[in-house]
């Protein structure tokens, strides 16, 4: 029996996936990223913020590039050799010194939260077809993108619980 990798979720692009979704919700700036995965083509990733989970979309076209919350259009020939720390500070950030730097964005991820909640999602007991083969590449991308949506949709909830007048007072008295 041979052992193909296109066939397995990888754990890896669920936490890039679902974190680029939470970054691009609290900076309110859509997030593009150049994927490449073990065994398959190379596409552009695109992440609206606010999207449902499991709806981030593909766009094959290889139009565009980006880096952060930078919005630059790189020919693909160029993803390779990009000099990140030189790219062009697009229009709309160009009034801020560094536009990653955590007191400049609206908000900043909960990376304790964000871990822990991986973790958790990540336990063979919880998800254990992410450590098995799903049969088809296809199968393992429904999975990935379903984990994916369920990690980004607990985060959400937690996060809104946490603005609740209820669980504020009630983590006062703690």
């Amino acid at each position: 029996m041979e052992f193909d990798p296109r066939t397995y979720p990888s754990r890896t692009f669920i936490r890039f996936s679902a974190r680029n979704q939470l970054m691009a919700d609290l900076t309110g700036y859509p997030m593009t990223a150049v994927v490449q995965r073990l065994g398959r083509e190379s596409y552009v990733q695109k992440i609206t913020p606010n999207d449902e989970p499991g709806t981030i979309r593909l766009d094959d076209s290889n139009s565009g590039f980006s880096f952060g919350l930078s919005l630059n259009a790189l020919n693909s020939s160029d993803i390779n050799r990009a000099d990140t720390q030189n790219l062009p500070v697009p229009p709309e950030l160009e009034n801020i010194a560094d536009a990653t730097s955590p007191d400049v964005l609206p908000a900043s991820l909960d990376e304790d939260l964000f871990n822990e909640i991986v973790t958790n999602t990540f336990k063979p007991i919880r998800n254990p077809e992410l450590y098995q083969s799903c049969g088809t590449p296809k199968a393992a991308a429904d999975v990935e993108l379903r984990i994916t949506g369920e990690i980004i949709e607990t985060y959400r909830q937690i996060k809104l619980n946490q603005q609740r007048s209820t669980v504020q007072s009630l983590n006062g008295l703690l």
